[in-house]
């Protein structure tokens, strides 16, 4: 989310004590329909947390949620964990974008090159290829939407009100959808005001021919492709230059570069058969896709030039204290004798925390052989306190999804590592398989008596965990 000030931390309710699900807020980034943003402060460095209103079902963050976790891209905001609150809905904690919003850069800036309109736009037409195919439309692209991270990349925010659907759709069946057409429309918008703001004669009659190709263009597959490749051809990426600070021009650099040239522009077209839409394989994309065209055709000469521009505003004292320090450097590495390597302290070693990523080997289609591996996996997630990691494990919104993320939660705010952290079986006997439901009973003498797992697209997961009542009571609901 992107580190803009706004309000300050709120000074009543729930977090009057300016700390909230072991973060320290420092100030609110935010409001919007759904939820309030904090910048928050915490042992994994400065996050934005989005904290939900009351009034949200669990279905609407579930659905945010799970677009978060379809795609992986420097070009979408990273949701990094998620945090327990005082309500039932969870807390986001999200990537901190350090710098504004497009909108804010095109109310600053009166005329924009060529090369930032690259910059600003070419990812984006990129990133939108990848959330269609995904089974994800944003419906809410816009200048207020997409924002600069410290790199100079655009980091699209907001899927609160997304649609998604299936997964590796047919063009077809893209077209067809509504949301993505808005999606199409709404970037071409977007090109339209970054284009219109280009400076006059920049790249001759390139902006103009563009823009009349936007503007006659149909809202097809083909769209956004062609558009991130014509991009390209309009000019080279540069940094975005920002307001001047202090009178100095505040530049970010940018590491967007042309695509491969003998990439198609436009995917191939996919047939349905028997295993599922067959794909063209991924292009390994070259190290010239993210650097700099000057840094590839003459590194050392751009090299120089910019250590130039930093070291000609040093004053001559400080030329003597910086010779002492590398002479100081050079002697410490004579001294030390050949294969003696420092040892770090421990304190200096941080263990970074990822999000768990699902098992590449799917489960077995036998409940009782997928059972053993749920309940491992389960563990494992309880052992690295991750609520995230349970989607592998719980149906979403499930009762089992309470009580594993309740659990977590309270060892999370310092509680002890209960008994029913580890679910205890001698051998699991199959009760009762209906359709994509089936009753498991984990023996006698042992709590929970029963589990309860049921099928999705993924695999097998936890539904509920039942006690020896409960699982008499019990009769697997068919799942269609």
């Amino acid at each position: 989310m992107t580190d803009a000030p706004r309000d300050d931390v709120p000074t009543s309710g729930a977090h009057a004590a300016g700390t909230l699900a072991g973060y320290r807020l420092l100030r609110k980034l935010g409001t919007g329909s759904r939820a309030d943003v904090f910048l928050a402060s915490g042992s994994t460095g400065t996050v934005a947390l989005k904290v939900f209103d009351t009034g949200i079902s669990r279905e609407s963050v579930g659905g945010e949620l799970d677009a978060l976790g379809r795609v992986e891209s420097p070009h979408l905001v990273r949701l990094l964990d998620i945090a327990s609150s005082q309500t039932l809905l969870p807390t986001l904690v999200l990537e901190r974008i350090q710098r504004g919003s497009v909108a804010t850069l095109l109310k600053d800036r009166v005329e924009l090159e060529a090369g930032e309109a690259v910059t600003l736009l070419a990812p984006l037409a990129g990133l939108l290829t990848d959330l269609h195919r995904a089974g994800i439309a944003h419906d809410g692209i816009g200048a207020a939407s997409v924002h600069l991270g410290a790199g100079g990349e655009p980091v699209l925010l907001g899927l609160g009100h997304c649609t998604l659907f299936a997964a590796n759709a047919t063009i077809a069946a893209l077209d067809g959808q509504p949301a993505v057409v808005r999606d199409r429309d709404a970037l071409a918008m977007l090109t339209l005001a970054v284009l219109r703001q280009v400076r006059a004669g920049a790249t001759d009659r390139g902006v103009p021919e563009l823009v009349d190709w936007i503007e006659t263009t149909p809202r097809l597959y083909e769209f956004a492709p062609d558009l991130e490749s014509r991009l390209f051809q309009l000019a080279d990426a540069m940094p975005i230059e920002f307001a001047r600070e202090g009178g100095a021009i505040s530049m970010v650099p940018t590491r967007i570069g042309m695509p491969v040239p003998a990439a198609p522009t436009r995917p191939e077209v996919v047939e349905p058969t028997v295993d599922g839409p067959r794909r063209p394989p991924s292009q390994v994309v070259p190290l010239s896709h993210w650097l700099p065209v000057a840094l590839l055709e003459n590194p050392i000469d751009l090299i120089r030039k910019r250590l130039g521009s930093l070291l000609r505003g040093v004053r001559k004292p400080l030329w003597f204290v910086a010779g002492g320090v590398v002479l100081a450097f050079v002697l410490a590495l004579v001294l030390i004798p050949a294969g003696s390597t420092p040892t770090a302290p421990k304190a200096a070693i941080v263990k970074e925390t990822a999000i768990p990523k699902q098992t590449a080997s799917p489960l077995p289609d036998d409940p009782l052989l997928a059972l053993p591996i749920l309940l491992r996996a389960r563990e494992a997630c309880i052992h690295d306190l991750s609520i995230l990691c349970l989607d592998a494990v719980d149906e979403s919104s499930s009762g089992a999804f309470l009580q594993d993320s309740a659990l977590i939660q309270q060892i999370q705010q310092g509680g002890e590592l209960p008994k029913s952290a580890t679910v205890n079986y001698s051998g699991p006997t199959l009760v009762e398989r209906l359709g994509g439901s089936a009753l498991l009973s984990l023996g006698a003498n042992v709590e929970p008596a029963s589990v309860l797992l049921i099928k999705v697209p993924s695999g097998w997961r936890i539904r509920d965990y039942l006690s020896g009542a409960q699982a008499t009571s019990v009769t697997p609901s068919p799942t269609p």
